[in-house]
């Protein structure tokens, strides 16, 4: 019998294409990009430094991972607003804030909603247009 590749084995080679869900659409070439530049860096790292780590600390290795994991979970918490139920248009909203803290920018796009429910409808509805370079409504 042949080996079969589970789903979740190949999810982790198209991680530059998940990240697009969380910008909004006049950075989101931009963002792609980048996103592929740091799974590049993680990729060549891993490729070409895993060896030399394994070799030189052994199973005391695997404590860098953990503490690499626990660094992204900070990071995640921290800094990825919820964008559940959020169209793309409205991803200009949740990123309008002035800080990079997700509270803030949780905070910002409620503040928002508030103020100008028109705005939010808007952007559902598609017929909010965006300066590209700025991605706020024109």
């Amino acid at each position: 019998m042949g080996q079969r590749i589970e789903q979740h084995h190949v999810h982790g080679t198209c991680y530059p294409s998940n990240l697009t869900k969380y910008l909004s659409s006049a950075v989101r070439a931009k963002g792609n990009a980048w996103g592929v530049v740091g799974w590049s860096i993680g990729n060549g790292w891993c490729v070409l430094l895993l060896p030399t780590i394994f070799a030189a600390l052994g199973d005391k290795s695997l404590y860098i991972f953990g503490g690499f994991n626990v660094l992204a979970i900070i990071v995640v918490w921290a800094l990825y607003p919820e964008t559940n139920q959020c169209t793309i248009e409205e991803m200009s909203l949740v990123f309008a804030a002035d800080s990079i803290w997700e509270w803030e920018a949780e905070k910002n796009f409620k503040i928002l909603q508030d103020e100008s429910p028109g705005l939010v409808k808007a952007t559902r509805m598609g017929s909010l247009s965006t300066d590209p370079e700025t991605a706020f409504p024109k």
